[in-house]
């Protein structure tokens, strides 16, 4: 049994993220969402819930500009045939939604990519089908179908488990073989075809015992695949997954970023103790890769007022920080929505608000896409040192910092949350700033005391570069 942190005891792990994993720069594309294939136009819907006519060919023809922006793993919201513009809800698991595209246009894709040396990640849904998916139709309509095992009814044919209690969405009862059989051949199906690992959704869903089996079977297949599963319990829920799967998405840094830089709820003191105590208890080789956001949650320059300075302390922060950074499409052109997700007095959020067509030509925030270009190149600079022991450096009343050390090299990362310059003492720093959140770099020296930009982050290292 390995230790992982107060309390809480991992399973035996017998594989971990693959190698390529180590220096992943994620970008969430949400397809319907993205980019409409060449020579064709969003579409106008008459609501946020319907299609907007982007394609896995349009992904395709806007590759140089995910090349240029520096990521190098996408993760593509579900592609599977489904009746709704999120795809959570599939009919098929071996074909791709004809809204979407083909086959064909998958593999040109994936050509396209590893070509680059980038890779590419599946939203994979095992827990629920869509009510429309022919074999629940099947179940429902004849009570001697094979089907009617595959889910668990308590009042036939009209009662039967769901996701969230969505009567669309039936829950599917994976302990029943040929319900396994399915999933695990579809996900074969997929790898096969060149896909590089899976995002996982609703992972608390299924047995834990499925997932013992599928991480065996996606790793006989391809022993470099990624799995990162979808769980946003408690950290001691979490780490039960640890063994089983490569990692989680990081809920808990998620919502830490968003209290803490859009909200101002935390103190810099208990954001300091929080992040530093969450650092501590994940497993280095356990991948825990950070968001600020993403389709299901409001966007981060909603929540922060649409203030791009509080945009670009999280993002500093969260690209300084040793998590794999994924990037929401839209959020590094400045991407916002019209209302929030959560109305009052609505029980089920709006998340469409959250999924506005991606800004493309000169709706697009030219400085801000510069700015996550160069926070990109930060990392991949120094990601050693980030990979490194994560040590607070400092936490007071608007000001904190962290460092990395690694022999003689160190990075520190220093953030102004006042909203004046404010001096620091020029001993902290031992070389010139190697990146400023604010324009320009940090003041200069004045009085013998270093002055930083109001709302801003510097990064210093004493690393000669």
């Amino acid at each position: 049994m390995n230790h992982v942190g107060p309390g809480i005891t991992a399973n035996s792990k017998t594989f971990g993220a693959p190698i390529w994993a180590k220096e992943a720069v994620i970008y969430h594309i949400f397809i319907d969402r993205f980019s409409p294939s060449p020579n064709t136009s969003w579409g106008k819907p008459q609501s946020l819930s319907g299609f907007f006519n982007g394609t896995i060919a349009g992904i395709n023809s806007r590759l140089d500009y995910l090349v240029d922006l520096g990521v190098n793993t996408l993760y593509l919201s579900p592609l599977l045939p489904s009746p709704s513009h999120h795809g959570y809800d599939a009919t098929d698991y071996f074909e791709v939604e004809p809204r979407l595209g083909n086959i064909a246009d998958l593999q040109t894709l994936i050509s396209a990519l590893h070509d680059r040396g980038m890779h590419l990640l599946l939203d994979y849904v095992p827990n629920h089908f869509s009510s429309m998916h022919p074999f629940f139709q099947s179940a429902i309509s004849d009570p001697q179908s094979p089907y009617r095992q595959w889910f668990t009814f308590t009042d036939y044919p009209d009662q039967y488990l769901t996701f969230r209690n969505v009567q669309s969405l039936p829950k599917l009862d994976l302990t029943f073989p040929a319900a396994r059989k399915y999933m695990l051949d579809a996900a074969t199906y997929w790898l096969k075809l060149g896909v590089d690992g899976f995002r996982i959704d609703h992972v608390p869903g299924p047995y834990k015992g499925f997932w013992r089996e599928f991480a065996q079977v996606v790793k006989s297949i391809n022993p470099q695949a990624w799995l990162i599963g979808e769980i946003p319990e408690e950290i001691e829920e979490q780490m039960t997954y640890y063994g089983l799967l490569d990692g989680c998405l990081n809920f808990i840094l998620c919502d830490l970023l968003r209290q803490f830089f859009a909200y101002s709820s935390l103190s810099v003191q208990e954001f300091a103790s929080h992040l530093t105590q969450h650092l501590e208890v994940i497993p280095k080789e356990f991948s825990a890769p950070s968001f600020l956001d993403n389709h299901d949650m409001d966007r981060f320059l909603w929540l922060s007022g649409n203030n791009l300075n509080r945009l670009k302390l999280a993002a500093l922060s969260q690209f300084t920080l040793p998590n794999q950074p994924i990037i929401y499409y839209g959020t590094e052109t400045g991407l916002s929505q019209w209302h929030g997700v959560d109305r009052p007095g609505q029980e089920i959020g709006h998340l469409e608000e959250a999924r506005l067509p991606m800004r493309w030509g000169e709706e697009q925030d030219k400085s801000l896409i510069n700015y996550y270009r160069s926070l990109i190149k930060l990392r991949q600079q120094f990601l050693d040192l980030i990979l490194g022991d994560f040590h607070l450096h400092h936490a007071k009343k608007s000001s904190f910092s962290y460092k990395y050390n690694k022999g003689k090299d160190e990075l520190l990362v220093v953030f102004n949350l006042s909203c004046d310059r404010m001096a620091f003492d020029p001993d902290m720093f031992k070389n010139e700033p190697v990146f400023c959140s604010a324009e320009g770099l940090v003041d200069q020296f004045e009085n013998g005391s270093c002055y930083l930009p109001p709302l801003s982050g510097t990064v210093f290292t004493n690393r000669l570069i």
